[in-house]
């Protein structure tokens, strides 16, 4: 039996499906191994902050982030 929802003057069924496809979001799964880098980097007391601008840069590309944008998130 599925389930819907109902009023006096419509019925409806909301069904979604999220696909993840690692061939085009492949730049967006190797940020994992970049954290990991910055942590250990930071546990040597090492400067991060290349790598970090790097996450930046991925965050910006997934959210399709505009220069205009980027200088307000980053304050400049």
């Amino acid at each position: 039996m599925t389930k819907s929802r109902d009023s006096s003057h419509t019925v409806s069924r909301l069904t979604a499906h999220l696909v993840w496809v690692t061939k085009y979001r492949y730049h967006i799964l190797k940020g994992d191994a970049l954290v990991d880098r910055i942590l250990e980097l930071k546990k040597t007391g090492k400067d991060t902050q290349s790598l970090e601008n790097e996450i930046d840069a991925l965050v910006y590309r997934l959210y399709d982030i505009t220069p205009e944008e980027q200088a307000i998130i980053e304050g400049t």
